[in-house]
C-alpha cells in the first residue's frame, strides 16, 4: 500500500484554549509504504505486515522548522475460521516514531512506540450473485462483513482501550 497526507487547517499546532480553532489534521506532509502478507492453512489464516511513513519538516508558528518523526510500524496476527461466515482472529501491532526535532534539535523524550492487542469476531453474510456471470460454471460470492473488536494498549504510548465495529 501508498499513501500520502496533506496538512490541514490554517494552524498545524492550535492546542492552546484560545485558538478559535482546533488544529484536526496532522499539521505536515507525509508520505509513506506498506506491505501486508497472508498465508492460509484452512482453518487458520496467519497474516503480517511492515510499513514505514517519512513526514517532512515544517515551518512552525514563529518560523521555527518542526520535524514530527518517521515511523516504523509493523503486525501479527492469527485468525480462526469457526464456520465459513465466522472467523476469529487476534492482531499485535506496534510501531516507532522518532525524537520530533525542532530547528534540528532533537526534543527529548518524544519518540513514541505504542504496542496494542486486537481482538475480533468477523460475520459475514454471503451471498451468491448468479446474474454477474463472466463465465457459466463461475459464480461471485457477494458478502457484507461486520467486525465488532476491541483492541488494548501495552505501553504507556499507545490507546489505553479502543473498541468498535467495521462494516464493509
Amino acid at each position: 500500500s501508498v499513501s500520502v497526507s496533506a496538512p490541514t487547517g490554517p494552524s498545524a499546532f492550535a492546542i492552546n484554549s484560545q485558538s478559535d480553532f482546533a488544529s484536526l489534521g496532522r499539521g505536515y506532509w507525509t508520505a509513506g509504504a506498506g506491505v501486508n502478507v497472508v498465508h492460509t492453512i484452512d482453518p487458520l489464516a496467519v497474516f503480517g505486515g511492515i510499513g514505514y511513513t517519512q513526514t517532512f519538516p515544517v515551518e512552525a508558528d514563529g518560523g521555527r522548522s518542526l520535524d514530527a518523526g518517521n515511523t516504523f510500524y509493523y503486525s501479527l496476527g492469527l485468525g480462526y475460521a469457526v464456520n465459513p461466515t465466522v472467523s476469529l482472529n487476534t492482531a499485535f501491532s506496534g510501531g516507532f516514531t522518532g525524537e520530533v526535532t525542532l530547528n534540528d534539535a532533537r526534543l527529548a523524550g518524544t519518540a513514541t512506540e505504542p504496542l496494542s492487542l486486537k481482538v475480533a469476531a468477523t460475520f459475514a453474510n454471503a451471498s451468491r450473485d448468479d446474474k454477474k456471470k463472466k463465465k457459466p460454471h463461475h459464480k461471485y460470492l457477494t458478502a457484507t462483513i461486520r467486525e465488532p473488536y476491541v483492541r488494548f494498549g501495552l505501553t504507556g504510548s499507545a490507546t489505553d482501550v479502543d473498541f468498535g465495529i467495521r462494516v464493509t
